[in-house]
């Protein structure tokens, strides 16, 4: 990059307006380390407050994140999930041009037990399909989701969920089940360390918890899911008129 000297706008500017096509071209990638205030100096031969000011302007931007005692890192664009519309995970992450998929850490059948009996509607010792996933868009870990589902509903579903399923399309499909409508709770946790291996965050990040259930037409509850959204890829918007 030539930096222009007479040019109306100024070289903090020029600086940071480079590194904004770098890091919207991918060429630097999210979570990639951007240069340094010093390698910025050195290549542009540039005052450390010229290049201060080029990366602050990327942080206002929201581009880039400052680390205490590691440098600077291009972020992670949110997926902006709109709750007016029942719609599943994959569904979402399309709408958003990312390709979904998720990698199953368990699947299989349980009791319900008191707390999930109690969102489904079941005794404590009827059996559940438990099926839990790490969620992802594109290359990124955007969610930890556990849903629960009554075995007696949906018999067999062990057999046709894969890492690329979308639980919504099979209950629709599969089943011949109408979704309705769903309940949903957010509130904001703090990652332990199995959610911060499984989403591959930072120690103490901030998470999304949604607690929520689905129901069929009838108002049956057909699904109990606990997710843990990744604060850095996602925030929520509800639009609300009077």
């Amino acid at each position: 990059m030539f930096v222009n000297s007479d040019s109306y706008k100024p070289i903090y500017m020029q600086i940071s307006d480079y590194l904004k096509e770098e890091i919207s071209s991918e060429r630097i990638k999210p979570g990639e380390k951007i240069p340094s205030e010093t390698e910025l100096m050195r290549e542009y031969q540039v005052s450390r407050n010229t290049a201060q000011k080029a990366i602050e302007e990327l942080v206002r931007n929201d581009l880039v994140e400052r680390i205490q005692g590691k440098g600077s890192f291009v972020k992670t664009q949110k997926v902006v999930f709109k709750m007016q519309k029942m719609t599943s995970f994959s569904e979402e992450m399309r709408n958003k041009g990312l390709i979904p998929s998720s990698k199953i850490i368990f699947l299989g059948i349980k009791k319900a037990g008191v707390n999930v009996s109690k969102k489904l509607q079941l005794n404590e010792d009827d059996l559940v399909y438990c099926i839990e996933r790490v969620r992802y868009g594109g290359q990124i870990a955007m969610a930890y989701q556990t849903s629960y589902l009554p075995q007696k509903i949906v018999p067999g579903l062990e057999k046709k969920i894969f890492e690329d399923t979308s639980l919504f399309t099979v209950l629709e499909n599969s089943y011949s089940l109408r979704l309705y409508r769903q309940e949903q709770t957010i509130k904001p946790v703090i990652a332990n360390a199995r959610l911060m291996k499984l989403l591959d965050v930072r120690n103490n990040i901030p998470l999304l918890h949604l607690e929520g259930t689905a129901f069929l037409e009838g108002n049956t509850p057909i699904e109990y899911k606990e997710i843990f959204y990744n604060a850095d890829a996602y925030e929520f918007t509800l639009h609300s008129i009077r």
